[in-house]
């Protein structure tokens, strides 16, 4: 069997390459082509079958989007993210853009409302039967990638996908001519409810749990045995190791609290819990806040800059001084290796929600979602809770605790450190198999399954 395998971006080469996830296929001829700005290198270009770089017009790309976002807006009703992205990114008042430029060029605002409306328009049912068969054909096949297909002449092409990419588009788009397979390999909790319809489906998805799964098929139109509940393969050493393999990476109790992406206002919970714990000190002794900011977070409206100085009981995650203090590109990707030494040992983990709270729950960590209304941004997690449909079902979780008014954030962290409530990790572990699947196998091993079912022997 011969298996193309397309890396997009440094993020896959951390969570597929690095993880070890391809592995149980080295027994086929796997050949490798990988985006050119893709940094992290020495991990594939050193395979026997490394084939070489392909190159992005961002043309193309700026109109892949468009089809995107008037897909959105069409099939908006399929998810409740789609209007939730279309009103952070483009309508006015609500646009992360325009709230952070209020005071900003009154032409340049006109120019952005403007914009979102066209997605509306396009969407909507008398134009879209116009508009999106039009900008189908606006969108021209990767030259690159095509070349690479008739070299290979694969029998399965394999893509780890956001779900988003023009790349695995035009994969799919090509099977039919090159007679091959197509699989894509859903690489995040979100990814299949969150960004748009996917209008060149792949033969076969794998997804992170049965949630995901019922989202590709009532989304997405994909059939449901066409799609496998997989997990992911960054989470494979959460399951691998007993806990006690995990040394703690300080040497006092901490309480970690996970900063999230989108906008929120995470220096005010901070100073919250810094005067939680100077006012307790009978319960909480030596116990630090230990900050971890989200590597990736999108820009804030408020004060984001954590200084030490300004807390007495919170100090910044170590590895997250790697990357908070200066500007990063989008090639950074923190080491997953620190990951559980980090989540198993914490007291506690508070966090906005982000996939760092499944992950705490995976190791047995009770975790308090905060989901509070910060009072500056449209983004804060009252509203995450409110529109994001990979969300739903989350209060039937295990040792997930919320914190739904930002004046009770004190009391509840205070609850849950003096009388912890607590699960077995067996008990929590089930509760999130709706969302994530896991087994007895590794990611690679069930990967291998899907692949064997796909180009039988």
């Amino acid at each position: 069997m011969r298996i193309l395998i397309i890396i997009t971006s440094d993020l896959y080469v951390r969570n597929y390459i690095h993880s070890g996830a391809f592995n149980t296929l080295e027994n086929e001829e796997c050949w490798y082509i990988a985006y050119e700005k893709v940094q992290n290198r020495a991990s594939f270009e050193c395979k026997e079958h490394f084939a070489g770089y392909f190159t992005v017009d961002e043309a193309v790309v700026a109109k892949h989007v468009e089809l995107l976002n008037v897909l959105m807006w069409k099939y908006r009703k399929r998810s409740s993210t789609f209007m939730w992205r279309f009103l952070i990114l483009y309508w006015p008042m609500t646009a992360q853009w325009y709230r952070s430029n209020r005071r900003g060029n009154f032409f340049l605002r006109w120019l952005r409302s403007v914009r979102g409306l066209k997605y509306p328009i396009l969407g909507s049912a008398p134009l879209s039967a116009i508009a999106i068969p039009y900008l189908v054909r606006q969108l021209t096949v990767n030259e690159d990638i095509l070349r690479y297909l008739e070299r290979i002449r694969p029998d399965l092409v394999i893509i780890p996908s956001s779900a988003y990419d023009p790349i695995g588009t035009d994969v799919a788009r090509l099977k039919s001519r090159f007679s091959y397979k197509t699989l894509f390999l859903i690489d995040n909790w979100d990814n299949i409810s969150s960004k748009s319809i996917m209008w060149a489906l792949p033969d076969h998805l794998s997804v992170w749990g049965e949630q995901s799964k019922e989202h590709a098929v009532y989304i997405h139109g994909m059939s449901s045995d066409k799609v496998t509940c997989i997990g992911t393969p960054r989470f494979d050493s959460y399951f691998s190791n007993d806990p006690k393999h995990f040394a703690p990476p300080y040497d006092f109790d901490y309480i970690l609290f996970c900063g999230c992406a989108e906008p929120f206002d995470e220096l005010s919970a901070l100073k919250i819990l810094d005067f939680e714990i100077s006012g307790n000190p009978a319960l909480y002794g030596t116990t630090k806040i230990v900050y971890r900011p989200h590597p990736k977070k999108h820009q804030r409206i408020c004060e984001d800059v954590f200084r030490p100085d300004f807390f007495e009981n919170v100090i910044l995650d170590r590895q997250a001084g790697e990357y908070h203090y200066r500007k990063t590109d989008n090639t950074y990707q923190p080491d997953l290796d620190y990951y559980p030494s980090l989540l198993f040992n914490a007291r506690l983990v508070v966090a906005p929600l982000t996939t760092m709270i499944i992950e705490a729950l995976i190791c047995g960590t009770n975790v308090l979602a905060v989901v509070y209304n910060d009072g500056v941004h449209y983004t804060s997690p009252h509203n995450t809770l409110r529109y994001y449909e990979h969300f739903r079902g989350v209060e039937r979780i295990k040792g997930l605790f919320f914190c739904r008014a930002k004046e009770d954030l004190g009391e509840k962290v205070r609850q849950l450190v003096a009388d912890p409530i607590r699960f077995d990790r067996k008990e929590m572990l089930a509760s999130l198999k709706y969302f994530l699947y896991h087994d007895e196998l590794s990611y690679g091993e069930r990967l291998k399954k899907i692949v064997r079912s796909m180009i039988p022997s």
